[in-house]
């Protein structure tokens, strides 16, 4: 018997809801992972809820198919990258190696760019083919190369600041949303200047990130978004400019970005209000001291790495030392009444100050602080007696209580300093060393050329003390302190009038002590691509050393 329903009568249950089209659900629901009817302009669920608003924000999901084939050509990319990197030369250390956790997986909509600027694809002629598939797109680099360049990063660190950044820093630069964590431009400024550290197999992955540093930079100054970034991430570029022989193209960037850091406070970060106090400033004000840190971290970046450029060229820091405020580091409490003289670069260069004891310092501060003196000693004229003699005074000061060569300095305040289990120079202090001995050549030079005795003892002094961390340096690994290049050949140079001078009083046996630092200097010159030429010149002032092996 058929049983015929009148189109009238109710159905016994009610149909089942129609399954609403994958990514059309609202934020909220989709951020607790429930059911969502995709009604608009408020679901049911939200309403239900109380929720106080309901959002719709559309994401655009690839093909799984090309999903896959992305994730196997970065997978291709990584291989054939770490095969040629790590098979190499590349030695990681496994003591400042990151411990990089799994980022979340997040549905973002991110921004595409236009791939067809040349601003953004470098040509890629000589590059792998697994290599161009995200070389000539805006993709960012596989995590596998990420690891490779963060360690790299990690390894030389030292040379750009003495304050270590925190895990959040590296975490982010595996995020590859524009629009959150660092800006582009820093994110990619870090990636180039890795590349620049391994030359002889990152190279022909340095016009990309330089291009998207380029391009980025821009965008975040156009836009003022996230302006710490930008300059951090320009100093990086300046650092890779100088570090690639532009040195008139680094030094017009580094003056650059000095002046827009003055426009956004940094030089004068000082308690109480932290923010320059009758200019205005582009950075908002601030008290959070993660915040403040950084910023304090970034001054002194650019100003080490202008004080240092400034004096390796003999020309003029862009901002004068009496304008800084900005301390050496940040103190316990933000609000503390401390003194601005003990706190900043002006406190180097008074009588007695004890800030010329530099022991108990982070290692950041007695970075800066060695900085400060070596482009005050290259500025200062002998004609000045109270100045000189209160140059001379700091850098002996600081000199003898630097930490030893085979201690780790601290870098925070009042932690306490570690001594190494082990024979190898720390690279932090290796560098104090370094530069303070600089100071003392480029102050006492001048003086020592026209016969004064006590400046000539100090060079030779300061020139010797270079060649034993040189020879320290020579049992290990010397790739990560090309810093040296501007020092040593200094060293050399007063080394070679030295024997000269030796030779023609008859001083022979003197005279025969300097060779074997001369050879100790020469060759850790001729480990950096410039250095046979920095020495080439002082062939002609001692020419019975040019038979001799190891010299020139």
């Amino acid at each position: 018997m058929e049983l015929i329903c009148d189109s009238n009568t109710p159905p016994t249950s009610e149909p089942r809801s129609k399954r609403v089209k994958k990514g059309t659900a609202c934020s909220a629901c989709h951020a607790r992972k429930r059911r969502c009817d995709a009604v608009k302009p408020k679901c049911g669920r939200c309403i239900h809820n109380q929720e106080q608003e309901c959002v719709y924000t559309t994401l655009k999901f690839r093909p799984r198919t090309l999903i896959l084939q992305q994730r196997i050509e970065g997978l291709e990319a990584q291989v054939a990258l770490l095969q040629s990197t790590l098979g190499a030369t590349l030695h990681l250390d496994p003591i400042y190696k990151p411990r990089i956790t799994a980022l979340s997986t997040r549905l973002t909509n991110i921004r595409r760019l236009d791939t067809s600027s040349e601003t953004l694809v470098p040509h890629s002629h000589g590059i792998d083919p697994s290599i161009r598939s995200w070389w000539s797109t805006d993709e960012p680099p596989p995590s596998g190369l990420i690891d490779v360049l963060v360690n790299i990063f990690l390894e030389n660190e030292h040379q750009q600041t003495h304050d270590p950044r925190p895990s959040d820093f590296y975490l982010s630069l595996y995020d590859p949303n524009p629009d959150i964590g660092l800006h582009p431009a820093l994110r990619n400024a870090t990636f180039l200047w890795a590349c620049s550290c391994d030359p002889n197999h990152l190279s022909r992955l340095e016009p990309l990130f330089l291009r998207r540093t380029i391009y980025y930079s821009n965008k975040s100054l156009a836009l003022a978004d996230r302006l710490l970034d930008f300059i951090e991430a320009q100093v990086l570029l300046a650092m890779y400019y100088l570090n690639g022989n532009r040195y008139l193209q680094g030094m017009r960037n580094l003056a650059a970005t000095m002046a827009f850091a003055v426009a956004c406070g940094l030089h004068a970060l000082r308690p109480p209000t932290w923010n320059p106090a009758n200019s205005v400033s582009l950075l908002p004000p601030t008290l959070c001291r993660t915040e403040l840190k950084r910023r304090i971290r970034v001054w002194w970046m650019i100003f080490t790495l202008n004080r240092l450029a400034s004096a390796a060229g003999s020309v003029d820091s862009d901002f004068e030392d009496d304008r800084i405020q900005t301390l050496w580091d940040l103190p316990p409490e933000l609000d503390s009444t401390m003194e601005l003289h003990p706190s900043t670069v002006s406190s180097l260069f008074l009588r007695d100050s004890q800030a010329t004891y530099v022991y108990n310092d982070t290692a950041n501060a007695i970075r800066n602080k060695c900085a400060a003196l070596v482009d005050r000693a290259a500025r200062i004229s002998a004609t000045a007696p109270s100045k000189f003699d209160l140059l001379d005074e700091a850098i002996r000061r600081v000199a003898s209580s630097l930490p030893s060569l085979f201690e780790e300095p601290c870098f925070e305040t009042g932690a306490p300093r570690v001594e190494l289990q082990t024979n190898m120079a720390n690279k932090f202090t290796t560098m104090y060393y370094i530069l303070v001995c600089e100071a003392a050549i480029v102050l006492h030079f001048p003086l020592a050329r026209t016969g004064n005795a006590a400046s000539r003892d100090a060079c030779i002094k300061a020139c010797r003390s270079i060649t034993s961390v040189v020879r320290q340096l020579n049992e290990q690994d010397h790739s990560n302190y090309s810093y040296l290049i501007i020092t040593c050949p200094r060293a050399f140079r007063e080394l070679c009038f030295e024997y000269r001078r030796l030779s023609s009083i008859n001083e022979t046996n003197e005279a025969q002590l300097i060779i074997p630092e001369l050879q100790t200097l020469s060759w850790i010159i001729k480990t950096f691509p410039p250095g046979g030429g920095l020495i080439e010149p002082m062939k002609s002032v001692v020419p019975s050393l040019q038979s001799l092996p190891g010299i020139f």
